[in-house]
């Protein structure tokens, strides 16, 4: 005999009849009994604050399958330090990412367009050919930039520094339109005037960023009717390669120009629901400048501030450099 909540059930019945009589005596015994309560669970599920909490002062970047592709395509890329290193933005540190450029200078699958330094991450512009080569151009990259400002670190301090210096994996952006492309470029490459760093005593007084490869972009439109390049003291460029994507060549120009006063970022919504747009310049009013509006009172502050320093005046397209002195170039 089978015994169940409150019925006597003999075997020669459960088999005649099957499982679906023996169901419908079960709910049958439930009913009787009345309606069961359900109670809900008060602990898990998707929620704000769920999940492993950060080791750091912010998230990590999530360990999901990066995006694929198979034909050469733009991609903004974001490096971002540890902690123990307190910011990039000094000559030494400069010149260790300069020269961690040389690493990947020379791949045909892989080119750094251009490149921003800023306190504690870095942004580049990268082509790759597919997914593949984007990995490994920028393991590349990241080891020797590694190992460089690890020994400037170790030449400062004065102690021997090893270990971690990229705080997490990076963070890799796929760009499709022209929009996109025009944006992500003046994100780049006026990334310092976001973060407020074209505010201080030494920059106030620069237009491009020279811990980027603004000084190397042809498509400002401040230079339309320039032959050269832009201006800048006589110090070593960062060494980036031509773009060969149409995106990142000529593309980008249907979105519209891109201006070095350009202030890039999220804007938010007049109600203050969020940004209603990522990567969307906006224009800061110069009211710092006021005293010095016209290009050619800055310039002459510039050289009073620097008189040793030398103008460098490339012209587009060529590749030749002529030296002339500060004095000479006004």
């Amino acid at each position: 005999m089978i015994r169940n909540c409150k019925f006597m059930f003999d075997r020669d019945s459960l088999l005649t009849n099957g499982p679906l009589l023996l169901a419908i005596r079960l709910m049958s015994a439930r009913r009787a009994g009345g309606q069961q309560t359900f109670e809900f669970k008060t602990w898990g599920g998707k929620r704000k604050g769920a999940g492993r909490p950060p080791k750091r002062d912010r998230s990590s970047e999530p360990h999901k399958v990066r995006l694929r592709f198979s034909e050469p395509t733009p991609v903004h890329v974001t490096l971002r330090v540890v902690a123990p290193i307190s910011t990039l933005r000094r000559p030494d540190a400069y010149h260790a990412v300069r020269w961690s450029l040389y690493a990947v200078i020379g791949r045909e699958d892989f080119r750094i367009v251009h490149l921003s330094i800023e306190r504690d991450h870095l942004h580049l512009l990268v082509e790759a050919n597919d997914h593949v080569a984007l990995w490994e151009g920028v393991r590349a990259f990241e080891s020797s930039a590694a190992q460089r400002i690890n020994r400037v670190i170790s030449l400062t301090t004065g102690a021997r520094r090893r270990g971690q210096v990229f705080a997490d994996r990076y963070h890799a952006r796929l760009i499709r339109s022209p929009t996109q492309a025009r944006n992500t470029l003046s994100y780049v490459l006026n990334n310092w005037r976001r973060h407020g760093l074209d505010r201080g005593m030494e920059t106030m007084f620069w237009d491009v960023d020279y811990y980027s490869s603004g000084p190397c972009f042809e498509g400002w439109t401040e230079l339309d009717d320039s032959p050269f390049l832009y201006q800048t003291p006589d110090y070593p460029r960062l060494s980036v390669c031509r773009p060969k994507t149409w995106l990142l060549r000529t593309g980008w120009r249907q979105a519209g120009p891109i201006s070095m006063r350009d202030v890039p970022g999220p804007i938010r919504s007049p109600e203050g629901r969020g940004s209603v747009g990522w990567h969307l310049p906006i224009r800061r009013p110069d009211a710092w400048l006021a005293r010095e509006s016209s290009k050619e009172q800055r310039g002459e502050r510039w050289r009073q501030v620097w008189p040793a320093w030398r103008v460098q005046r490339v012209r587009r397209g060529t590749g030749r450099a002529g030296v002339v002195s500060a004095a000479s170039a006004a």
